[in-house]
């Protein structure tokens, strides 16, 4: 098992959204026609932490260094159906705006 993160602050107001991304290929013919090859749609999660500790940086700096071919487990509520198994789409920087203050943004796409 890799590095974990459970920020003792949530995400911030606006820095949560979930949502899907579709995988549907579309091909037109010569006279227009559309032909649809439908694929599963992937579930796309942001997120973006605004008050982490320094040791809570140092784990995201940890968890960056895996690059985005490694697997993440995003768990944000036991309860709800957003959670799954998926890798970083891309590496956001972690930021430092005050001392002892840091942030970081994640945008995880699910594997299918």
């Amino acid at each position: 098992m890799g590095k974990a993160l459970k920020p003792n602050v949530n995400a911030t107001r606006d820095g949560f959204s979930n949502g899907f991304i579709s995988r549907t290929r579309v091909d037109e013919s010569v006279g227009g026609i559309e032909y649809f090859k439908n694929l599963p749609i992937r579930k796309n999660v942001q997120i973006s932490f605004d008050f982490l500790t320094d040791a809570e940086a140092n784990a995201v700096m940890s968890i960056l260094q895996n690059d985005i071919s490694s697997e993440v487990l995003l768990i944000n509520n036991p309860n709800l159906q957003m959670n799954f198994l998926g890798r970083l789409n891309q590496l956001s920087p972690v930021k430092y705006p005050y001392a002892n203050l840091n942030q970081a943004a994640f945008d995880v796409l699910e594997i299918v």
